[in-house]
């Protein structure tokens, strides 16, 4: 596993990383989207993820957008250094600063993710064995 992976398994300071400027709404915005970036801030020079969220598995129930109030809870799946990983973390909306962490993710023999399940959890009986094929 990278090093850089296993540094980011434990919970630390993130920032919501938002162009053109840091907004509630730009980060609502990018939810709604489907891709959200994330800074972990306490790595040399910071380390700036993309993440597909998984609107299921996140929490929006407690923010305010509009009043930039409340935290959200998210969680997101992406590559990093060919690990697939699962992000997850909180950020407060009045300063889109917060805490997260990584989690990496099951993989198979040949390479490919076993889908969102994190590494050492039991399998769903109830999903297939294998992701559907596209053709």
């Amino acid at each position: 596993m990278s090093g850089l992976v296993e540094r980011l398994r434990d919970e630390q300071p993130i920032e919501a990383s938002l162009r053109p400027r840091p907004t509630p709404d730009a980060l609502k915005t990018a939810i709604d989207n489907g891709l959200v970036y994330v800074k972990f801030i306490n790595t040399r020079g910071g380390t700036d993820l993309c993440m597909q969220i998984d609107r299921e598995a996140c929490d929006l129930a407690g923010a305010d957008f509009g009043m930039g109030r409340g935290r959200v809870q998210l969680v997101g799946d992406l590559v990093l250094d060919y690990v697939p990983v699962r992000f997850r973390g909180v950020l407060d909306l009045e300063t889109l600063r917060g805490t997260g962490a990584l989690h990496p993710l099951e993989t198979r023999d040949d390479g490919s993710s076993g889908g969102s399940r994190l590494a050492g959890e039991d399998p769903d009986p109830s999903l297939p064995d294998r992701e559907p094929s596209l053709g």
